[in-house]
């Protein structure tokens, strides 16, 4: 491995966020720590705060890189289809996403924060993924409040990410179905839903008006 001096900025940021997924990837958040981390790329722990602020940082840049990839998987199963088929292909997308990469998703949601806020580029990568899932729902009916598409866009993933948290012996227990049946009745339930509240929506608009 070359020494530090040999490394740019950015690539010691590559190097550490590389080191992290495998980390992560085969140890989960419970085997996760910085010291592990540096000893893993030959570095002191003390080193990789001069690349990242803290423990948090290192992991919402690492969590950052997760959403990009899941992102990339719901753009590739996007084709040329209608908004309610498009739907449940993210969500087979999704369910498929968290299967092969468990440890980088539970990172998300398992990570405990030092306390410390979430940065606003975190968030907007965050967003990167509600989008697509709204431009869905208003495609297949306009919404006729603010804000309705978001949140049945965020409902949606608020509900896979529910169902992808129980091991499959619990969801069949719960929900008798396996995973891909079980988010595939929760896109139609979520579809239904979101029609039934735009109809309301705009007769109460009728009425008042």
């Amino acid at each position: 491995m070359a020494r530090k001096a040999e490394y740019t900025k950015e690539e010691m940021r590559r190097l550490v966020l590389a080191a992290a997924e495998s980390m992560m990837s085969k140890d989960g958040v419970e085997g996760f720590s910085v010291r592990t981390l540096a000893k893993k790329i030959g570095f002191a722990p003390g080193s990789l705060y001069l690349h990242f602020k803290d423990v948090d940082d290192i992991v919402n840049h690492l969590n950052a890189v997760t959403l990009k990839r899941l992102v990339k998987a719901l753009e590739a199963v996007k084709n040329g289809v209608g908004p309610e088929d498009t739907l449940h292909r993210y969500a087979r997308a999704y369910v498929t996403f968290v299967e092969k990469n468990r440890n980088l998703w539970d990172a998300m949601f398992k990570y405990r924060r030092s306390g410390s806020a979430v940065p606003n580029w975190y968030q907007a990568a965050i967003e990167d993924l509600v989008g697509p899932v709204k431009q869905c729902f208003e495609e297949i009916a306009p919404p006729k409040t603010p804000g309705a598409s978001a949140q049945a866009a965020k409902m949606t993933w608020a509900s896979l990410h529910g169902i992808c948290s129980l091991d499959s012996a619990r969801l069949r227990m719960i929900m008798n179905g396996d995973l891909p049946s079980t988010a595939a009745h929760l896109v139609d339930l979520h579809i239904a839903g979101y029609v039934a509240q735009t109809q309301r929506s705009g007769e109460r608009k009728r009425i008042k008006a």
